[in-house]
């Protein structure tokens, strides 16, 4: 087989007919404006989702703005900006009021609380909801406008750290084709992700125009940006990810000079984290969220298992791949994953010791991960972590392009040419492939989502009663197909229990019902939204809703409820509506409770994607 180099390894003329090919496009990205043209690719490959309407939350948010607006009694007591006080800030009189109203559920931990202040983030949707409530395409073009300044900033920050060059263009067009990106985008609700991404990046810009350019007006202008990125969401903290490896890699000015300029920036952050806790805002008692400002420990415990899942979804195999492939094959693409990383890291670690810039972009791509984990794997919230991402992978695959180029051969320089030809490829062609289906991610969602609200008894023999939703597979999607009422609504809605495994249903007295699910409760995922799963129940365990009482009557050997019985006099007369969701026919279905003494099972759930593992809230 003839050889693709000539002797002495230099290079043989099929290499020279591939660098002919590419050279042309390298050459367009080493320009200036390659962010402008990287600008409008993220806005084409994020596009499609200008057409997906109003999906989960938005319908939420949508309403809030309306009652605020209109100056409903339910908003009489709701700040303006409240919209993502999502249960427990006021205290337990909120939380009762929530389990009544079926906003939560019984196993509510009653020290949840959980609020966001987003106030910035929350005034877009007033603009939204306020102008142009029936044309949800122009708010996501709005989300269009933020991303496609976001890339422009995202290309500028490159340019001024590595130079406009072939890295910086590089870095540029990996961030403008990720597909984590355009699913964010594409998400109404989700905007203030991309506002804070964009008043991150600003900060960054203009804390490096003042110390290498030595501009005063920037250095004012810095903590304001990151005031502006803290009220567009709490994600604003990832700025500090950045800025303390710029003074530590990049900052050439003497140590004294470098820690006080950043003096005012954690002045800020530190206003505003007292502020925010003093209102009450933060995450407290719930098992998918983890607020490391409420408790550290219960934080610290979930990254071993949460970081690695974040860092391989932004820097190695796209979260997408894996909901694309059959469960049976994740074991193999884990493995693929880790052997992806293992080369990364084996190329990186000499790199990152010579090159302070690699190191720079590393240091922040990995620390600006770390608050993500207390949500965990959720690709929308990765563009502040893409920064650092993207920018050292840019260098990466300059350096391999430009070994390449050079004669000679080594252990060495193929390893860089492989691992940066693997990395391109995962994040150029695949990720510019995946973008336009992630645009349209949460379609899936809306649409089980409504699938299962147009199989609730919707109709005159539901209106002014009371729901109850004896077995639901997934709490997440019941509780929000609840919003999605298709005809007068119901006097309250209840979930008893939440399981993808078979219940036994058990007519214990005439008023009396016993549910005992295979394995116990709080084995589903979205179950521990609520309450943390190391919060054990206590054998007696009761909550009331109205005339209902909910009484743990056994328990798991880790303190999970095994069997619960629910007291509600009159259970069988007409004021009441009994459902479960029935898996064959993937929908509820309205229930005769049995006679005093019977019995009868709920099957189990044979469909894995209700467990809807992986977090898409706010």
């Amino acid at each position: 087989m003839p050889s693709s180099t000539g002797e002495a390894g230099a290079p043989g003329p099929d290499a020279g007919r591939v660098r002919g090919v590419l050279s042309p496009w390298l050459e367009r990205l080493a320009r200036p404006g390659a962010g402008r043209v990287c600008a409008l690719l993220a806005l084409v490959l994020a596009a499609p989702g200008v057409g997906t309407g109003l999906v989960v939350d938005d319908h939420v948010h949508l309403k809030f703005v309306r009652q605020q607006l209109a100056g409903a009694p339910e908003a009489a007591h709701v700040a303006w900006w409240d919209m993502f006080d999502i249960a427990g800030r006021a205290g337990g009189w909120d939380l009762i009021a929530r389990i009544y109203s079926g906003v939560l559920p019984w196993w509510t931990s009653p020290e949840l609380s959980m609020a966001f202040l987003r106030p910035l983030g929350v005034a877009s949707h007033y603009l939204d909801y306020g102008l142009w409530p029936e044309l949800p395409w122009l708010m996501h073009v709005h989300n269009l406008l933020w991303y496609g300044g976001l890339v422009l900033l995202v290309g500028l920050l490159y340019r001024r750290i590595m130079g406009v060059g072939l890295a910086a263009g590089l870095a540029v067009l990996m961030y403008a084709v990720d597909e984590a990106h355009a699913e964010g985008a594409s998400w109404i609700a989700s905007r203030n992700t991309m506002m804070t991404a964009v008043f991150v990046v600003l900060t960054l810009v203009l804390h490096d125009r003042a110390r290498r350019d030595g501009s005063r007006a920037a250095a004012v202008l810095a903590p304001v940006s990151l005031v502006v990125a803290l009220l567009c969401s709490e994600g604003g903290t990832a700025a500090f990810a950045y800025l303390v490896p710029y003074a530590l890699f990049l900052d050439r000015g003497p140590v004294l000079s470098r820690a006080l300029s950043l003096l005012p920036m954690f002045a800020v952050a530190g206003v505003w984290q007292a502020v925010y806790r003093k209102l009450g805002y933060g995450i407290y008692g719930s098992g998918l969220y983890r607020d490391p400002g409420d408790d550290l420990v219960h934080f610290l415990t979930a990254l071993p298992e949460r970081l690695p899942v974040v860092l391989r979804d932004q820097l190695v195999l796209p979260l997408m791949v894996f909901d694309d492939a059959p469960p049976t094959w994740h074991g193999v693409m884990n493995g693929a994953a880790i052997a992806a990383a293992v080369l990364l890291l084996g190329v990186l670690v000499p790199l990152l010791r010579r090159h302070p810039t690699m190191a720079f972009w590393a240091f922040g791509a990995v620390a600006s991960a770390i608050p993500i984990c207390a949500i965990g794997a959720t690709p929308r919230l990765l563009f502040v972590t893409a920064v650092g991402a993207f920018g050292l992978l840019g260098e990466l695959v300059a350096r391999a392009h430009g070994a390449w180029q050079q004669p000679g051969g080594g252990t060495g320089r193929r390893a860089l040419i492989g691992a940066a030809l693997l990395f391109f490829v995962l994040h150029v062609p695949l990720a510019a492939a995946l973008s336009p289906r992630a645009s349209l991610r949460l379609v899936a969602y809306d649409e089980l989502i409504q699938s299962a609200s147009k199989s609730f008894p919707w109709g005159d023999d539901l209106a002014g009663k009371t729901l109850f939703v004896l077995n639901t597979p997934n709490y997440f999607v019941t509780t929000f197909a609840w919003a999605y009422v298709q005809g007068p609504p119901p006097k309250s809605a209840h979930i008893l229990g939440a399981s993808m495994h078979a219940v036994v249903v058990t007519r214990e007295s005439e008023d009396t019902l016993v549910l005992a699910p295979e394995g116990g409760y709080m084995l589903e995922p979205w179950s521990t939204m609520v309450r943390r799963a190391d919060e054990p129940f206590a054998l007696g365990y009761r909550v009331r809703i109205a005339d209902m009482w909910i009484e743990v009557i056994e328990l798991e050997p880790d303190g999970r409820p095994r069997r619960i019985r629910c007291h509600l006099p009159r259970m069988g007369s007409g004021d009441f509506v009994w459902v479960h969701w029935h898996s064959p026919e993937a929908r509820y279905r309205r229930t005769a409770l049995p006679p005093v003494g019977g019995s009868f099972t709920i099957a189990a759930e044979a469909d894995p994607s209700m467990r809807l593992d992986a977090p898409e809230l706010p």
